[in-house]
């Protein structure tokens, strides 16, 4: 296992118990005592987690989000998926938002395919990425660095991006619910994500499936907001109609 693997299902066994013993931890992942405490001093230092006397301890409240390289790592193959239909929706020459999701990032290699685009994002990783490709144009937000993200914040960003606008706005969230909307586990993050679907023509939301069905701290805006979701597995008949009857498309990206 992988030191950021490795590190990944700590955080996630802290995320469920709260406190853990360096004993309990490495019973669970057949690690060492010396490598499990090497990883909760570097995680220490990225501010993911307290040590105690002999474990760890996750402060969690319900804005409880995992770095962005962990989230970067998780459902890969559904990301992939779900962002080659996403291109699909795009024309050549438009103007298009991306926030600082994880899953957006799975987008760009898709749209350096294009001869002709406008990328304005406040997603650092995403505005080096497409840097290389003359064939887009990129602009990058101003603002504060989150920390253990790629994300651009504060005023600056948000006056920024309102000087913008854009023909579709491809953004994920934490968290979705036809009923509640998309919410998110930072309220900067979602008072950035308010800004960016104000000033798009449209919205399209790009969910995995693990993010379906649950609700996080910030609430950013509800289901009818957003022109069409796009995820990797069916959703329940009561939840597809109620984004039909919301006038929300519904586009599944399904395995080959």
């Amino acid at each position: 296992m992988y030191s950021l693997e490795r590190q990944k299902e700590i955080l996630n066994l802290l995320h469920k118990y709260k406190t853990m013993q360096v004993s309990q931890i490495c019973k669970l992942l057949y690690v060492s005592a010396s490598t499990i405490r090497r990883d909760l001093s570097t995680m220490e230092k990225k501010g993911l987690l307290f040590r105690t006397h002999g474990g760890a301890m996750l402060v969690e409240g319900s804005a409880y989000e995992n770095p962005f390289a962990f989230r970067e790592q998780k459902y890969q193959e559904e990301k992939n998926r779900i962002c080659s239909l996403a291109a699909s929706l795009i024309i050549n020459g438009q103007t298009l938002f991306l926030d600082t999701s994880s899953t957006v990032i799975h987008l760009i290699p898709y749209l350096t395919k294009f001869s002709s685009l406008t990328v304005i994002t406040n997603n650092v990783k995403a505005a080096q990425l497409l840097s290389s490709h003359q064939n887009i144009t990129t602009i990058l937000s101003g603002g504060k660095m989150r920390p253990n993200s790629f994300s651009v914040l504060g005023i600056q960003a948000k006056t920024f991006i309102e000087n913008y606008y854009a023909d579709t706005a491809f953004l994920s969230c934490h968290s979705f619910t036809p009923q509640i909307g998309m919410t998110e586990s930072n309220e900067e993050e979602a008072e950035l994500k308010r800004v960016l679907m104000d000033n798009a023509q449209k919205t399209i939301l790009l969910c995995d499936h693990s993010k379906i069905g649950k609700n996080s701290f910030s609430k950013v805006y509800p289901a009818h907001k957003i022109a069409a979701l796009i995820t990797d597995e069916p959703l329940s008949a009561e939840d597809t109609l109620y984004l039909e009857e919301k006038k929300v498309s519904l586009y599944i990206s399904l395995p080959k």
